[in-house]
């Protein structure tokens, strides 16, 4: 019965490691997903181990955690932008780590929209949810409706060797699209303190957007899902975006939860990144308060 016991507690401790370092909802696949079969491997992994004859399972280190980042940079941020908010699971992990701030989250697909808007109703005025894509410029874009619902972008499908899933075009629509910079305008907004964007692909040109803000130093945090192979066709890589981001001053904090191909299992395909501010560079560092 103590053998059963040791091994109830070591899966239930994978389980809670696991939680706690799957970030926001992937591109290719759904949360759940990359849950059911990180967690399924785990405890195959606790299974084998106890059929072994093992007294204990040593537990996997915890990785770093991209929202306890973002709260230990940038405690009480005032406005988080969420772009690409898909269903809006992201919008609520930012409305339940930051009380006080107010979140406008951004999805165009009008189908995933509704599905975020009934999520998002109970947070009331906290959140402002909007149809409108964030690109370099204003004005109109054909959106690239797939098969998966997270994977729909303002680019076309590219190498699915890379993908963790299989996805085809159904149909583009026609979106409404702003800059970072017109709305920051139009809102009133002198620093955004949190943007974290997921759309596909589409990063840098979103960024393009704002460079004004940027070029200010305006936006504290940049919370992005980066590319290292072509999932989309024609998209800027994380090369590209840490470039541009390095010429005004920002610099890559950490990179969170690779990601490699199935049937690449040797090349690194996907990840989340942190970029930072100058402003918050230096008091991260301690330069000044």
């Amino acid at each position: 019965m103590t053998g059963e016991n040791n091994k109830n507690k070591a899966i239930r401790a994978l389980v809670e490691s696991c939680l706690r370092r799957v970030p926001f909802a992937r591109s290719a696949y759904s949360r759940l997903d990359l849950m059911r079969d990180e967690i399924e491997g785990l405890k195959n992994s606790v299974d084998d181990a106890f059929r072994q004859g093992a007294a204990s399972v040593a537990l996997p280190p915890v990785q770093p955690s991209m929202l306890d980042d973002q709260r230990r940079l940038v405690p009480t941020p005032s406005i988080i932008l969420d772009v690409g908010a898909h269903h809006g699971h992201s919008t609520i992990e930012y409305l339940d780590a930051f009380p006080s701030a107010r979140i406008f989250a951004f999805e165009p697909d009008e189908a995933n929209n509704r599905q975020a808007a009934e999520l998002l109703r109970p947070y009331g005025d906290r959140v402002r949810l909007s149809r409108l894509g964030l690109a370099e410029h204003a004005g109109k874009a054909s959106l690239h409706i797939n098969s998966h619902d997270g994977t729909h972008s303002l680019l076309p499908i590219g190498d699915l060797s890379y993908w963790h899933g299989q996805a085809s075009e159904v149909e583009q629509v026609d979106i409404e699209t702003a800059t970072l910079d017109s709305l920051a305008a139009s809102k009133g907004w002198d620093r955004i303190d949190i943007l974290k964007m997921d759309i596909q692909g589409a990063e840098l040109a979103a960024l393009k957007g704002g460079a004004a803000l940027l070029a200010a130093g305006a936006i504290d945090l940049l919370c992005l899902e980066v590319e290292f192979e072509h999932l989309y066709e024609g998209q800027p890589l994380f090369w590209d975006i840490a470039t541009y981001l390095n010429s005004l001053g920002y610099r890559l904090y950490r990179v969170y939860d690779w990601q490699y191909g199935l049937k690449r299992s040797n090349e690194l395909c996907w990840a989340d990144a942190i970029f930072i501010s100058p402003r918050l560079l230096r008091v991260s560092n301690g330069v000044d308060g």
